[in-house]
């Protein structure tokens, strides 16, 4: 289930900076069927990453329940290519903390390099997230492992 666009991981290339340093890159591409999240308008998502004891965070978009990142690959230095992702999913507020809307946690060893992967979405209770319209709130990731000494990334 790729659901969306179809990005050949091979034309991500390390972000600036890290050539040849062995490690991982992350990249969220999109969130799907994002459940309603704000009284005056729909959601403001964002996702937070953890991997390896670092934690990267996408920026946030504007009142949508559908959004696409633009983000860089997020990369993890000597990262683990075979560790355990947890992804987290927020509704962000201007005057107040943010909202927890769901988590989901991959071990990368199970995803294929080659494609890019939607991830279902469960709450704090592990039960599925299900957006405004019914579906299965998912995240759209794809990943990278860099070895090191690469010339191209």
């Amino acid at each position: 289930e790729g659901g969306g666009d179809v990005v050949g991981m091979d034309s991500i290339a390390c972000p600036s900076g890290t050539l040849g340093q062995e490690g991982v890159s992350i990249v969220i591409m999109s969130v799907k069927n994002l459940p309603k999240a704000d009284m005056m308008g729909k959601c403001d998502p964002f996702v937070e990453i953890k991997y390896e004891g670092e934690t990267r965070t996408t920026k946030h978009k504007s009142n949508c329940y559908d959004a696409k990142f633009d983000d860089d690959p997020f990369f993890f230095a000597g990262a683990d290519p075979e560790g355990l992702v947890e992804l987290n999913l927020y509704d962000h507020n201007t005057m107040k903390q943010a909202d927890f809307l769901g988590v989901a946690q991959v071990d990368l060893s199970s995803l294929d390099q080659s494609t890019t992967h939607l991830i279902q979405m469960s709450t704090e209770e592990w039960q599925p997230l299900y957006g405004h319209n019914g579906k299965r709130t998912a995240v759209q990731i794809a990943f990278k492992h860099h070895e090191g000494g690469e010339e191209g990334g």
